[in-house]
């Protein structure tokens, strides 16, 4: 994953920190950050130490060595642009005049120059605080692949656990899984800050793993005894360390698996379950309360699910954008109550005629009606091969 200063320096760490050149070299890539102190002292210039330079670093120093001479930075800065060197941050504590002309040339190179004065700036806590971010950012490419292909790729039991291993070699023999999937972007920024947030929590353990996948958060829960402490209470607590917020996010809820070979499945069931919850208004969804959507997510794609749920539902669609109606939105919602229709005239704050004449109309365009009990299991299941279908 390619992390840039542009991206860098939107961290509130930079709120103080201001660019001086290179305004144009914002593009450039950042994987590791270094530290320029003695490098460039004259007793020291026959000397190769500075040839630890590379591509990709971003620079800190206070130049301390040029504090008596601002025309020492040239050489500094000339030499990190030839190494490819991704910019320069400048803790300016001595107020060296950085000359003009060595400006203009970084400038004309791209190459972005920083600095600050401010007395409280600690370019050391910077250092780490950006060293940690880029670790988060690989850890999150990792876990994002990892997890895809745990789950897109047939692989043996034995390598399931091979990889789990991979993921945290401390995790214990019995596994569940929590998905919070965000229903906006889940910028890089964000995601670090929720990581931070989380490993500052109560609910830290080495023991459970949490990684970025697709757009939200795959949270990890091992244990050698998931019976006695993961209940309601504890899945809460893990949602507001984790996501703070979770109006944001659909969150599913995995099955308890007592072998740590079945990681895959308790992962998948757990972003099964967030699709459900996408349609709900409860905080999460649990796959074991799925009921008949269990056997429908894995297949909703399936072009002979595709083609049943199209067949007695078009008919719907197409009356709905002839005449403006809401029948199907109704039939959806009605399915997602598990046909109550007292909780859909409460929920929809209609009369519960009104929705028995919806549900007529849908009798007359697809000759089966809600209301009757065999005609429902057959729109049922195509309702939710459309409610699987359309939230995959």
């Amino acid at each position: 994953m390619i992390i840039k200063i542009d991206e860098l320096i939107r961290l509130d760490e930079f709120k103080n920190i201001r660019l001086i050149s290179g305004s144009k070299g914002l593009w450039r890539q950042v994987d590791s950050i270094g530290w320029l102190d003695y490098e460039f002292v004259k007793y020291q210039s026959n000397r190769q130490y500075y040839s630890k330079f590379n591509k990709g670093q971003l620079v800190m120093t206070s130049f301390l060595y040029a504090k008596d001479n601002a025309f020492l930075t040239r050489d500094a800065i000339r030499h990190l642009i030839d190494r490819d060197v991704s910019g320069l941050i400048v803790n300016n504590v001595f107020r060296i005049d950085i000359p003009e002309t060595v400006l203009r040339y970084a400038d004309a190179k791209e190459f972005p120059i920083f600095v600050t004065e401010d007395p409280s700036a600690d370019l050391c806590s910077l250092t780490i605080k950006l060293h940690d971010y880029i670790k988060d950012i690989e850890r999150a490419e990792f876990g994002d692949k990892e997890i895809g292909a745990l789950l897109n790729t047939p692989i043996p039991r034995e390598e399931v656990k091979t990889s789990a291993m991979r993921m945290n070699p401390s995790f214990l023999p019995q596994i569940t899984a929590i998905y919070c999937h965000k229903e906006s972007f889940l910028s890089d920024e964000e995601y670090v800050k929720q990581v931070t947030k989380y490993q500052k929590s109560e609910i830290y353990d080495r023991h459970n793993s949490l990684y970025r996948y697709q757009n939200g958060f795959m949270y990890i829960i091992s244990s050698e005894d998931l019976e006695s402490g993961f209940g309601n209470n504890y899945i809460n607590q893990a949602i507001d360390s984790i996501v703070g917020d979770p109006s944001e996010y659909s969150i599913g809820i995995g099955e308890k698996h007592y072998d740590i070979r079945e990681l895959d499945h308790a992962m998948q069931e757990a972003i099964y379950a967030s699709i459900i919850n996408r349609k709900k208004e409860d905080i999460f969804t649990a796959y074991h309360d799925l009921g008949s959507y269990q056997a429908i997510l894995p297949l909703a794609e399936d072009p002979a699910m595709v083609s049943y749920a199209e067949r007695l539902l078009e008919p719907v669609i197409e009356y709905d954008a002839s005449y403006n109606t809401m029948l199907l939105n109704t039939l959806l919602d009605y399915v997602l109550l598990e046909g109550d229709l007292h909780r859909l005239a409460t929920d929809m704050n209609q009369h519960e005629n009104t929705l028995r004449y919806r549900f007529n109309q849908i009798g007359k365009i697809t000759g089966l009606n809600p209301i009757r009990s065999g005609d429902y299991e057959k729109l049922a299941l195509a309702a939710k091969i459309l409610i699987c279908k359309n939230n995959m």
